[in-house]
């Protein structure tokens, strides 16, 4: 077992900007790893000056850390089932509205000519990708407030876009979402290391 000599051993050794990033960085280290750090610093001849840049630092790094994790709250049951809901009915919409276009310009037949699955995929895949790589939000996401984004928080890239819905078509995938203590995640979710959040 590590003990506090250990860490002020480790602590000597670190730079004072490598000092200041354990301390900005609490919550990441032990708190006998904090202690330590903390006496090394005390220990150095650190200027009045270099000592306020550093607490000022930290103090905007630990704000940062609380507002991105403030913000990363996993969407609710509630509002799941509401994006799934809402987003068969719009899908549904475009489905029908892309026909009557395809009518419009002469394509009606080859898409009545198409295998009717196959044409549902294509749909699929138009609705989601296009939505959710441009905003990371459907409709239905709009109306509940959520948002589709990856795993440390960041926009989703395009082929984060099409890798949840390519899960989407997994079958019995709807099932992935039993449990999650009311924040369920999907397949759609975890394969492609995206989650969806709160506004």
């Amino acid at each position: 077992m590590v003990q506090k000599k250990d860490f002020d051993k480790m602590m000597s050794t670190l730079s004072d900007e490598e000092l200041y990033d354990v301390l900005a960085h609490e919550n990441n280290y032990i708190p006998e790893a904090i202690e330590s750090a903390k006496s090394e610093m005390q220990s150095r001849n650190v200027s009045p000056e270099e000592k306020s840049e550093f607490e000022t630092i930290t103090g905007e790094i630990k704000k940062e850390e609380n507002e991105s994790s403030q913000q990363m709250v996993i969407a609710t049951t509630g509002q799941r089932i509401g994006n799934m809901f809402l987003d068969s009915i719009f899908s549904s919409v475009f489905a029908f509205v892309l026909g009557i276009i395809l009518d419009i310009i002469g394509l009606a037949g080859a898409s009545t000519e198409m295998n009717s699955y196959l044409l549902g995929i294509i749909i699929i895949l138009i609705y989601y990708i296009l939505q959710e790589a441009i905003s990371g939000r459907t409709l239905g996401k709009l109306i509940t407030g959520t948002k589709a984004v990856n795993e440390d928080g960041s926009d989703l890239t395009f082929g984060n876009a099409v890798g949840r819905t390519l899960c989407r078509l997994i079958p019995f995938e709807a099932f992935s979402f039993i449990g999650g203590q009311g924040r369920p995640e999907g397949w759609h979710d975890r394969i492609p290391k995206t989650k969806v959040i709160s506004m």
